[in-house]
């Protein structure tokens, strides 16, 4: 007997991050749609822990040993290939990538079950913004995307893909250096058809992590996030007029505050600033201003810090 389908699967790459994982699965099985139906599954694809997280799955698993699948691997891979894995293993007509460290709010699973069986028919692209977008609604073309979304488009938590994607799955392969496959995706299918579902309903909590990062930030969010967005420029889709706009945002917004990390809480590379970020941003006096005031500012909360200390 062939084993039901479920509509959703919620699909979790984890590594090193037991604690978190915990309160993630624990807020998962405890809604009613995954409880008491067969419509969720949850996959989990460990990328190499070696701290308790199997023991944090076993214990879930315990409770719903056919709704909720384990993937170890033996050694450490790439995150978005890590990525691949987890979408590939998944059987749900929508395959929703969730961070390790969300905590679904009540009755959310339930409302974005919902939302995916409202659109199960038309497949459109579903991105679930949680709070970050200006507002929700069908997006009509890539203009209007990028003016509601903005950054927030690189977030793995707000993206998923059809069963009838999987063509690009092995984009989490193929553009895994990028640390952005999931953006790679999203642009390309908003430049094969611009109609995206986007919904700002608030589902989940986000936990930070003592080490959040690992990559470069000035790489990946200024040269690596500006190189997806150019192709939409030359062919029409992004105005000039937004990409501007979108480049200063993601400096002085995102880049420059992980980047100097004034409270020390980060653990991204925050090596090679002007190497990453010189060609595309030469020209511009914000990029020169930007820099100078959190570099003052970096080194204010030094001597704040220095003084308590004494």
């Amino acid at each position: 007997m062939q084993k039901h389908r479920p509509l959703v699967s919620v699909c979790i790459p984890t590594h090193n991050r037991a604690k978190w994982l915990d309160k993630a699965l624990g807020s998962l099985v405890s809604q009613d749609i995954f409880a008491n139906s067969e419509e969720v599954e949850i996959v989990i694809s460990d990328n190499a822990s070696d701290d308790n997280t199997p023991d944090v799955v076993e214990k879930y698993r315990a409770q719903f040993p056919t709704k909720i699948v384990y993937l170890q691997q033996k050694s450490l891979i790439a995150p978005d290939e890590n990525y691949a894995r987890v979408l590939r293993t998944a059987r749900g007509q929508y395959r929703k990538l969730h961070n390790d460290t969300l905590e679904m709010n009540p009755n959310t699973l339930d409302y974005l079950y919902e939302q995916v069986k409202k659109h199960v028919k038309e497949k459109p692209f579903l991105f679930f913004a949680n709070g970050t977008a200006k507002k929700s609604g069908e997006m009509r073309s890539v203009d209007e995307f990028v003016k509601n979304v903005s950054f927030f488009s690189t977030w793995i938590a707000c993206f998923g893909l059809w069963d009838t994607d999987q063509m690009f799955f092995e984009w989490f392969v193929q553009y895994r250096q990028s640390h952005l496959s999931q953006t790679h995706i999203l642009f390309h299918k908003l430049s094969e058809n611009p109609l995206c579902v986007v919904d700002n309903t608030p589902i989940y909590t986000v936990h930070n992590p003592e080490k959040k990062g690992g990559y470069n930030i000035a790489e990946v969010f200024g040269r690596n996030y500006l190189a997806i967005l150019k192709p939409c420029v030359a062919k029409g889709l992004l105005s000039s007029h937004l990409y501007r706009k979108e480049k200063k945002k993601i400096l002085l917004k995102h880049i420059n505050p992980f980047y100097f990390d004034i409270k020390d809480q980060w653990a991204f590379d925050k090596t090679g600033y002007f190497k990453w970020l010189w060609d595309d941003y030469k020209y511009c006096p914000y990029f020169y201003t930007g820099y100078l005031k959190m570099l003052l500012y970096k080194q204010l909360a030094r001597l704040m810090k220095k003084n308590h200390t004494h």
